[in-house]
């Protein structure tokens, strides 16, 4: 199984791969400040991009919730949720991947981004590109490890 994990933003989105449930590589895509159409065109293409080349069988995506730091300020809200939508097209049009939305409260809690880092860098033995790329690892790693306790094997 190839799964593809996204914590979206519209600035810095980090991904990462892992293949047969091993962590295969992770990287962060940096959009350049822009007008909103052109920024979401380039997010979306970027992720059309990259999901070619890996072609997941399953995605996952992070999805924000009211309860996050991001939830307080609406017009952040709403970027993230654009930039979202934009990540899920390009992934449902350019893969056959299942598509997975993972609510940020279900496998982070009220943890921050720098303790999911270090744990997941010490996890993985790996430094991350971004503090992005360690969510998307650590929101696979708990989602993986919820299928485990299903009985589904990766």
């Amino acid at each position: 199984m190839r799964l593809l994990a996204v914590d979206p933003s519209i600035n810095s989105t980090g991904l990462a791969y892992f293949q047969g449930g091993k962590l295969d590589g992770s990287e962060t895509v940096n959009v350049p400040k822009d007008r909103l159409d052109i920024r979401l065109a380039t997010l979306a293409n970027e992720v059309r991009r990259r999901c070619q080349l890996f072609d997941p069988n399953v995605a996952l995506i992070e999805l924000a919730d009211r309860w996050t730091r991001v939830g307080k300020n609406v017009e952040a809200l709403q970027m993230l949720a654009m930039a979202t939508s934009a990540i899920f097209t390009a992934i449902n049009f350019h893969s056959q991947a299942l598509i997975y939305f993972v609510p940020v409260t279900d496998w982070k809690g009220k943890r921050r981004s720098a303790e999911i880092r270090r744990e997941m860098e010490l996890l993985f033995n790996v430094n991350f590109p971004s503090e992005h790329c360690s969510d998307a690892a650590g929101m696979a790693h708990w989602w993986m490890s919820q299928q485990k306790a299903k009985g589904i094997i990766f």
